[in-house]
């Protein structure tokens, strides 16, 4: 692969051997040794920049674990209360009227379920009876329709007729007032 550019090299002067990183400190095992090794490690390696950006995560997550360990004692000692106070049958009958809360719960979600399937199939209903109507009353106006189209044929048609039939008798009577002789 080719070397990346966008990474500083290792420098051969930095103490980052592997002696320094895998062995104690010459005076014994001493932590304080090893914490200035990596930090000279961290330097050389990433700069200010990485130093600090992992101290920010560090101390978050040093905080996020202090607010833990709060919350886990303060609920710890309010649970030893509680304890410490209750009886095997308080906490026997505690047991029971929790399980007995949840079942009218349940019963309860079970009635409002079934309220609301019978609220829907109501509902259905009355949407299906609208459809059908709309679907008459629009078989209705087609009906309508095609009634005054056939009416204004009938009118316009029976107009001709009598149009031509008044010409017809009008010619009739000449010609019969024409071959009858006076």
């Amino acid at each position: 692969m080719a070397p990346r550019h966008d990474r500083k090299p290792l420098l051969a002067s930095a103490p980052s051997s592997k002696a320094k990183i895998g062995s104690s400190s010459a005076t014994g095992n001493s932590p304080f040794a090893d914490a200035r090794a990596l930090e000279a490690i961290f330097k050389s390696v990433g700069g200010e920049n990485y130093v600090k950006n992992t101290s920010k995560k560090q101390h978050s997550l040093v905080a996020k674990n202090k607010r833990k360990v709060a919350f886990n004692l303060k609920h710890a000692a309010v649970l030893e209360q509680k304890v410490s106070f209750s009886s095997p049958l308080s906490q026997k009958e505690e047991c029971m009227a929790l399980e007995h809360e949840a079942m009218m719960w349940k019963l309860k979600r079970l009635e409002v379920q079934a309220h609301a399937r019978e609220m829907r199939l109501a509902l259905h209903k009355q949407h299906e009876e609208t459809r059908k109507k709309r679907q008459e009353l629009k078989r209705l106006k087609e009906v309508e329709h095609e009634l005054r189209e056939l009416l204004e044929k009938c009118e316009s048609h029976s107009q001709e007729l009598s149009v031509t039939s008044a010409s017809l008798v009008f010619r009739f009577e000449i010609l019969d007032f024409t071959t009858t002789p006076k």
